[in-house]
């Protein structure tokens, strides 16, 4: 089954916060719209989608309540990640005999999100996900605008909100400078301790995925 980079498994596997993080986001969703028949998610910027892959199992293994359907609507501008996701999350759903289904939305901007896009059905309960996300509007008023108007007019029965307790967008540079810094190399620092100097996995989260974010 294809299924997100090696390089991230291996992060989630070893680093304990990114676990503490998946645990408590997929058990805030079970506590609060886990007895639903239906379960529309709603995920801004989906990132590697393997979040998903714990609530899948989680439904599948259901026996209180009689579940029915589960659908993943991913938010994003970038169409080729969010069907890799696709594709191996209906996999996974398959070989569980969990009923799934995945929409892409594909935007050229995240301030073009509109509520019509998600195609919502009223037998559904409805939640929306933003993991890492909103922090990257703060420069762009006018985007998060939208964006939080748009889950507004959602009505979702839950959001699960996760960031960095960091002021990375201080007006100051040399102050979101020294945030960054500190923040960056307290991460590197967790991958010296929780992963071997060479391994090929660390190397490329290091000069891939951090380096983006930096």
């Amino acid at each position: 089954m294809i299924g997100p980079h090696p390089a991230h498994l291996a992060c989630l596997e070893r680093l304990p916060f990114s676990q503490i993080v998946q645990f408590t986001e997929i058990q805030a969703i079970l506590d609060n719209v886990g007895s639903a028949k239906k379960i529309h998610m709603i995920d801004l910027e989906p990132g590697i989608g393997i979040q998903w892959s714990a609530l899948i199992q989680a439904l599948a293994v259901r026996v209180a309540y009689p579940f029915e359907h589960l659908k993943i609507s991913a938010v994003g501008t970038s169409s080729e990640n969010i069907m890799k996701i696709r594709k191996w999350l209906v996999s996974f759903a398959k070989t569980l005999n969990l009923p799934f289904s995945f929409k892409a939305v594909v935007v050229s901007d995240m301030k073009d999100i509109k509520e019509d896009l998600f195609e919502l059905d009223a037998e559904e309960v409805v939640g929306v996900y933003a993991q890492l996300t909103l922090r990257t509007m703060l420069a762009r008023p006018d985007c998060l605008e939208n964006v939080m108007k748009v889950i507004k007019n959602l009505n979702p029965s839950i959001m699960i909100v996760t960031e960095v307790e960091v002021k990375h967008n201080s007006p100051s540079f040399i102050n979101r400078f020294t945030k960054v810094l500190f923040h960056y190399s307290a991460l590197f620092d967790c991958l010296d301790m929780y992963m071997d100097r060479n391994d090929a996995n660390k190397m490329l989260v290091e000069d891939n995925f951090f380096s983006l974010g930096i």
